[in-house]
């Protein structure tokens, strides 16, 4: 003890009336692990520890480093089981292991675990650090112990399994498990005395579980000890809080009952959590607890909104005038929270402009109302209601009030022109959209994507394929991206027109603005163009340079290609593309073989229509009536009428049936032989 005293008064880490003051509990017994000797066993021997014995010049680890190292993992349990063994075997012991596990155990609020080791350590006459005195808190220590003296001996087993139970769920840390309030009701069944500043302690404990502390809270009122009217305030907060608002309406009759008046702020708690959860009943219920005085917007507010989200425009305006009518003075924000919940679309929609034109006329509604009130709307509220009637389709009334915000001088921006753009689009107001996107250009506004891509695609729909190439190309002057889908609608349109060059232009346009780079659907218009113009060496330039882009072609784009070939008379292109399907390792279509039989039915060559039709098995097809049409057709183009009516039996046998057009069809073609019957 000298040594210690000395040692300790040397480096100033305790005084020595502080080292007299210590207690001095018994110091024979540490606390035990729950670990088995043949875990410790199997950890000492295992091979890691054993290959760095056998082949590290350094020595091998002692029980104490050993110890050192576990409860550096936090292993405590484990860490004092080795130090009672090297106490047994009355081995050195190491001052700074002790030091190390009792600051740990004082970490983890364990007390009762510190001060024994903290006295087996003074026991020892061993120098412990400054930190480890530092740590041990006496009082907190008296607090892990416990009243054993309240009970016999076996209810004093009984209690200390409790309290250690209590200790790991975290009573000593603030946040006391349900293991503690489970005591707290096996004690009242058992008849022990216990008093009220213990669920009060408990209760506090239940700051991060409120559900635990109602029911605590409720447990002492059960057991009539008296709470004061503070606690039921803070848990009832905290109930609400969390949403449980079912408990916090138990405990607001339970305060009732129990003597104390609950405050206003727990009405409003509670009608602001019947707000959030759309109960018109419970908020109507818990403002009816509340005076004027006393009663705050955001009740209000919240129903107003949620009234707008669902469309129902006479009871969200209900509420805004109910607060009016309460003195509480609805500003601009909370009325633009209302307007902008008129303006959004339902949950659950697929798109953002299918908006019913009723819940526009509900943002109106409400944007009429916030001016009766003498609430002036800000660039806010126009702009919600601007963005309502373009969603729902009321373009004329959209572009009118853009107007009035104009004349007024309302703050116009971006997001302003882009709704209202989009709405004229979706209208096909194609006209209408390029006024209002040229007056942006000119009121030097930075004009997006959005508003330029609207304007395209109102005059694609219309089929004005000029004036939607001129935007486009506006767009990329301002160094904006356009759709790929408006891209290769324009190149589809110069393909039917005939102007190739045009469409390959506009495709080598897309090359320059990624990332809409040409895609499949791009090449196809051109590949199938060029086949109907029959221009084979344009189309197999343009599929090479598809293929070089790395764009893998589909059945559809083949179809399209023979199908062009064989109308544009060029049979022998047709049928180079036919190998070339195969040599893509894309299957055949009937539709391709179809067009190879119609256009050799067209030349009059049935042998090969026969012979393309006679494929369709060959290839696991099977022929539909526009095969059997067209070789039934060249049949009689060629005044071969047992053969026509040799395939017209084939047909009938088959699945296909033939309708009215099939017969006018053979009609029309016998007639072109000068003939005036069908084949029998």
């Amino acid at each position: 003890m000298q040594a210690v005293a000395r040692a300790l008064a040397n480096q100033g880490k305790v005084s020595n009336h502080q080292r007299r003051c210590w207690p001095r509990q018994s110091v024979s017994a540490g606390p035990l692990m729950l670990a088995s000797m043949a875990s410790i066993v199997a950890w000492m021997v295992s091979p890691g520890i054993c290959q760095s014995a056998a082949h590290s010049p350094q020595r091998p680890l002692t029980l104490q480093q050993i110890a050192g190292r576990e409860i550096s993992n936090g292993n405590l349990r484990q860490a004092a089981w080795l130090l009672n063994t090297c106490q047994k075997s009355q081995q050195a012991a190491d001052p700074e292991v002790y030091s190390q596990l009792i600051t740990a155990f004082a970490t983890r609020r364990l007390m009762r675990e510190a001060v024994s080791w903290m006295n087996a350590a003074m026991a020892m006459d061993l120098e412990l650090d400054a930190a480890a005195f530092a740590a041990v808190d006496l009082h907190q220590s008296k607090k892990d112990v416990g009243p054993r003296e309240e009970l016999d001996e076996e209810g004093r087993k009984r209690w200390w399994r409790t309290v250690s139970r209590m200790r790991e769920g975290g009573l000593l840390e603030g946040t006391v498990g349900r293991d503690a309030l489970l005591y707290l009701q096996t004690a009242c069944q058992s008849r022990l005395k216990v008093q009220a500043t213990m669920f009060e302690d408990a209760i506090r404990g239940f700051r991060d579980d409120p559900d635990s502390a109602a029911e605590c809270l409720q447990c002492a009122s059960k057991l009539r000890l008296e709470q004061e009217a503070s606690t039921f305030q803070s848990v009832i907060m905290n109930c609400c809080m969390h949403g449980l608002l079912d408990k916090a309406s138990a405990l607001v009759d339970t305060m009732a009952e129990s003597g104390w008046q609950p405050a206003p702020d727990i009405y409003r708690a509670l009608c602001h959590g019947q707000a959030l959860r759309h109960n018109e009943t419970g908020v109507e219920f818990w403002l009816s607890k509340l005076e004027d005085t006393e009663m705050e917007l955001a009740p209000f507010r919240l129903m107003s909104y949620h009234r707008a989200a669902k469309g129902q425009a006479a009871s969200s305006e209900a509420w805004l005038e109910r607060a009016h009518e309460a003195a509480l003075h609805p500003d601009v924000a909370c009325y633009n929270e209302v307007l902008a919940a008129f303006s959004r679309p339902n949950k659950g929609c697929a798109t953002e402009w299918a908006l019913p034109a009723k819940r526009a006329d509900g943002a109106w509604r409400c944007f009429q109302q916030m001016r009766h009130k003498a609430v002036e709307p800000d660039a806010g509220s126009h702009r919600s209601v601007l963005r309502g009637f373009a969603r729902s389709g009321l373009t004329r009334r959209s572009v009118e009030l853009m107007q009035q915000m104009l004349d007024a001088n309302v703050a116009v921006d971006e997001t302003c022109y882009n709704s209202l753009l989009c709405g004229l689009a979706r209208a096909r107001e194609a006209a209408l959209a390029s006024t209002w996107l040229q007056r942006m250009v000119v009121d030097k506004l930075e004009a997006d994507e959005v508003a330029f891509n609207a304007v395209v695609s109102s005059h694609l729909d219309i089929g004005d394929w000029k004036k939607a190439a001129q935007w486009l190309k506006r767009m990329v002057i301002r160094n904006l991206t356009p759709v790929r889908t408006h891209y290769n609608e324009v190149i589809d349109y110069c393909v039917q027109e005939g102007e190739l060059d045009k469409a390959y232009s506009w495709l080598t346009l897309m090359k320059a603005t990624p990332p809409s780079l040409p895609d499949l659907v791009s090449y196809h218009h051109l590949v199938s163009g060029a086949a109907a113009l029959g221009k084979e060496k344009q189309a197999a330039d343009w599929f090479g340079e598809m293929r070089c882009a790395r764009l893998t072609p589909d059945p559809v784009m083949f179809t399209d290609v023979i199908h062009g070939f064989a109308r544009s008379t060029a049979y022998e292109a047709a049928t180079a593309w036919l190998r070339r399907m195969a040599k893509e390792t894309v299957h055949p279509t009937v539709a391709c073989y179809n067009a190879l039989i119609s256009a050799c039915a067209r030349q009059r060559d049935l042998q090969r229509a026969e012979h393309w039709f006679e494929e369709l098995p060959i290839q696991r097809l099977q022929p539909d009536e526009i095969s059997y049409k067209a070789l039934i057709r060249g049949c009689c183009l060629l005044d071969e009428t047992q053969k026509a009516t040799r395939w017209l039996q084939k047909l009938q046998s088959s699945r296909c049936r033939p309708d009215m057009p099939f017969y006018m069809g053979m009609i029309n073609a016998r007639d072109a032989r000068g003939r005036s019957s069908p084949p029998e």
